[in-house]
């Protein structure tokens, strides 16, 4: 009604004619009861907050705002519900204004009745408004819910590809074995011989893995802790075989003597004067809850970013995409940086982000990073800034301090 009162110029004089022509079934014949015992011209004389104090005591009395101010006290987040629970929070706040004399009240409350999956992101970064804190939290959870469902798509991904190497495994091994004597039986079925592998299967053959040199799996997914560069020297010396160099896949040397690698790192060193960097960009670590990796979600700039704590890194990086909401311009170095990504890649990077902004639980703290295409990270922070900031990683505990 005040809206309207606003929107239509209306006079202060009026405000009470305007108002009470509105009123409907009990209403309107409470207020004709009441303008037939003072009088039309004393009830039309009344102020717009005489009237408004006299309907609240009639149609919501004390009693009832108590039960209100009970719900709004014990309101909170059910599951991962934020939006259910920001229009039920807003409907109540209107009701129990005495509980919130200030808008920081209002917002204390709030934020302490989120769940703690996005509560510290959200009180660590101070909103001044309500909307501010509902906007953060909304987007906090939205985004925690999609990293959830990947995990579990991907997990369950996984879950099959395993069982189908199971399946293939079985499939493609045809050996037979005779109870009790250890004599190999002769085989009796219709599948061909592999001259390959010596054993009888369809189709193509299995994958191997050249780290532990088993039919069935391929190196990434290995299980096995033997090095493969120690299995080919003891086949070397034992069998009159020589060992294989994974760099380039000649035979003779290993990977770490391999001429390739020695004259790369030469050209680097008197050709482009490249720094080399590492950095863990494209993988399935942040999808997969059993990865020994740390990571978390903070905020950068006052934006919400998934993070990697990656020690295999020798610089900090951040996503192209993620970084074109950071409002900073980034700076041109006068020498470029050799980056070698997951998938073996190698690009040369000479930009970089100064001064952004790592919040930690209320703690701010100073980063720069360079701008890439990352996979499943917005951030990945390495050991320039974690031998900086004399960063403990806690392996055991997938956490991480800083003194």
């Amino acid at each position: 009604m005040e809206n309207v009162f606003h929107i239509s110029n209306c006079s202060m004089e009026n405000q009470i004619k305007f108002a009470t022509c509105t009123l409907l079934g009990s209403a309107l014949t409470w207020w004709n009861s009441h303008v037939k015992t003072v009088g039309h011209d004393v009830a039309h004389a009344m102020t717009w907050i005489n009237l408004k104090k006299k309907m609240t005591d009639k149609y919501c009395p004390r009693g009832e705002i108590k039960k209100l101010e009970i719900e709004m006290w014990n309101l909170k987040v059910k599951g991962t519900d934020v939006v259910s629970y920001n229009q039920r929070f807003q409907e109540l706040a209107l009701m129990c204004a005495r509980m919130f004399p200030e808008e920081s009240d209002k917002i204390e409350k709030y934020v302490g009745s989120l769940p703690d999956m996005v509560h510290e992101c959200v009180m660590a970064s101070k909103p001044k408004t309500m909307q501010d804190a509902i906007e953060l939290a909304t987007e906090l959870m939205d985004k925690k819910i999609c990293t959830f469902a990947q995990r579990q798509s991907e997990n369950k991904r996984k879950q099959d590809d395993n069982q189908q190497q199971q399946q293939n495994k079985r499939q493609n091994t045809g050996r037979a074995y005779a109870a009790g004597s250890g004599e190999k039986k002769p085989y009796r079925g219709s599948k061909p011989l592999c001259s390959k592998y010596n054993y009888h299967h369809d189709g193509q053959c299995a994958p191997k893995c050249h780290k532990c040199n088993r039919v069935g799996h391929l190196a990434c997914d290995c299980r096995s802790t033997a090095n493969a560069n120690t299995a080919n020297n003891q086949r070397g010396t034992g069998a009159g075989q020589k060992p294989t160099c994974y760099e380039c896949g000649a035979h003779g040397h290993f990977k770490r003597d391999c001429p390739k690698l020695k004259n790369n790192n030469r050209g680097n060193q008197g050709g482009n004067g490249n720094a080399p960097a590492k950095v863990y960009v494209v993988g399935r670590a942040g999808t997969n809850p059993d990865s020994n990796v740390v990571m978390g979600t903070f905020l950068l700039n006052n934006r919400c970013a998934s993070i990697l704590f990656d020690t295999s890194a020798d610089r900090s990086f951040v996503s192209t995409a993620f970084s074109s909401q950071i409002d900073i311009t980034p700076s041109t170095l006068d020498h470029y940086y050799d980056v070698e990504l997951a998938d073996g890649r190698i690009i040369g990077l000479n930009v970089i982000i100064r001064g952004c902004t790592l919040n930690f639980l209320n703690h701010p703290f100073n980063i720069d990073l360079m701008p890439i295409e990352l996979g499943s990270f917005d951030v990945i922070i390495g050991m320039d800034w974690l031998a900086k900031y004399q960063a403990v990683i806690v392996c055991a505990e997938k956490i991480f301090r800083i003194p």
